[in-house]
């Protein structure tokens, strides 16, 4: 799954959620974590269309777990986590500005 933030619910609805308790609460609907899969990432893990299944003379493929290895396909960050990295960036990079005087704000004052 992609980070999010989690919602105000627990905020909104003290008298009548819990967020992910510890032990069970039969007075408050509780919301607890998915832990999974999402749908969208599915196809990234268990789609074997793009495996090579058989050998050149057509014999069937054998499986041997010393070499295998996890399918991931390189991890490509939301909008907003590079928007918040490039964020970051740019205050790191006007900070060390303005600390060596090259800042035009620091011209002005």
């Amino acid at each position: 799954m992609e980070p999010y933030r989690k919602s105000l619910v627990e905020d909104l609805y003290l008298e009548s959620v819990e967020v992910d308790p510890m032990d069970s609460c039969d007075k408050k609907v509780t919301f607890e974590p998915f832990v999974g899969v999402a749908p969208r990432r599915y196809s990234d893990f268990f789609d074997i269309s793009s495996m090579k299944r058989k050998n050149k003379d057509g014999s069937v493929k054998q499986w041997r777990p010393a070499g295998a290895v996890p399918r991931l396909p390189e991890y490509m960050p939301t909008a907003l986590t590079r928007l918040t990295a490039e964020q970051e960036e740019t205050r790191v990079f006007v900070g060390q500005l303005r600390k060596e005087g090259l800042s035009r704000a620091e011209k002005e004052n």
